[in-house]
């Protein structure tokens, strides 16, 4: 018998799977990408499970301009897939609502995990090539160093944090106010400096900047008297 997780597993060459976000995705390939539009939620009207082993790519890869259910909509069918493949069931027959308009179609039960990609990926692809789109604009970059960063992956770790695997793409945080990540990236940061250190230099105690007393400091001479 067939097992679910083989059988659900999307084609690695695949655009939008697992593979394709990992590997294949860089800053320069978001500029130009048409990331699939995401209906609203909620648009799932019903759905029906199948015997049918679809193999068309309307049913098992994303067509361009295909508009995809939204994630929450998605949830409620990929909970029972599982239980409905141990019934014999191989695809599911969707019908949303769109603008109005009711849609049917006919999906491998992988189809369903693309779609869940794509929604749980949908704000990193945003940000990534948000940040893109502002490294590019930025005429004080070489171009040799705008094109190096182009050239890399979206959800590549940064390299130099020893501690976590923080994706290329969170660098947009530092775009805007976002105060959390943006100490967060300091924190690793920090860290990564201390690390760097002590593996060169092991019987030296690194120098530590007083941020406190740099802060009051800088509070001071800010200050009207």
């Amino acid at each position: 018998m067939a097992n679910f997780d083989d059988f659900v597993i999307t084609q690695p060459t695949a655009a939008f799977s697992a593979q394709y976000f990992n590997s294949v995705v860089t800053f320069q390939h978001v500029l130009d990408l048409d990331y699939p539009r995401i209906a609203l939620y909620p648009s799932l009207v019903s759905f029906v499970f199948e015997q049918d082993i679809l193999m068309d790519a309307p049913a098992t890869v994303i067509i361009p301009g295909e508009v995809i259910p939204h994630i929450r909509d998605i949830l409620d069918i990929s909970k029972d897939m599982q239980a409905a493949f141990m019934q014999g069931k191989r695809s599911v027959c969707v019908c949303f609502r769109v603008q109005s308009e009711e849609i049917y179609r006919r999906y491998h039960f992988s189809k369903i995990l693309l779609f869940k990609l794509i929604n749980n990926k949908k704000n990193a692809m945003a940000a990534a090539q948000r940040l893109a789109a502002h490294v590019s604009s930025l005429p004080a970059i070489p171009h040799s160093v705008r094109d190096y960063f182009l050239t890399q992956r979206v959800f590549a770790p940064f390299k130099g944090f020893y501690s976590t695997d923080f994706p290329l793409w969170k660098l947009s945080d530092l775009l805007d106010e976002a105060w959390i990540e943006e100490d967060i990236m300091n924190s690793l940061a920090e860290l990564s400096y201390f690390m760097r250190a002590v593996l060169q230099e092991p019987n030296v105690t690194p120098r530590i900047r007083n941020l406190d007393r740099a802060m009051h400091q800088n509070t001071n001479r800010d200050t009207v008297t």
